[in-house]
């Protein structure tokens, strides 16, 4: 498993990592199209809460190109879903010397 698969699940099975908690149910890798059919995300998680729901994107480094990728998927997945009338909480997780950071979006 790499290093991206390996957080993925971490985060999957300790939610409470990221400060989630109160979880519903938990989806991996939701392909997300627009009218046209092209593919405009795919979240690596999106937590059901009893709030509402929370988009995560993962990254396994914090180059800066990483972080800027991460941002984008991010700012991508947030504008999807709003567009959709839909409106998602966004967390960028990331590692810095194998500990988990996060940030809301």
């Amino acid at each position: 498993m790499d290093k991206h698969e390996s957080l993925k699940k971490r985060i999957k099975e300790n939610p409470g990592l990221i400060g989630l908690e109160n979880i519903l149910g938990v989806e991996e890798e939701v392909p997300c199209y627009n009218e046209d059919g092209n593919l405009v995300c795919q979240p690596d998680l999106i937590f059901e809460l009893e709030n509402g729901k929370v988009l995560v994107e993962v990254k396994s480094s914090n180059h800066r190109r990483a972080l800027a990728k991460l941002d984008e998927q991010l700012r991508r997945g947030y504008n999807y879903f709003k567009k959709q009338g839909e409106f998602y909480d966004c967390i960028g997780v990331y590692l810095e010397n194998d500990e988990v950071m996060w940030y809301k979006r």
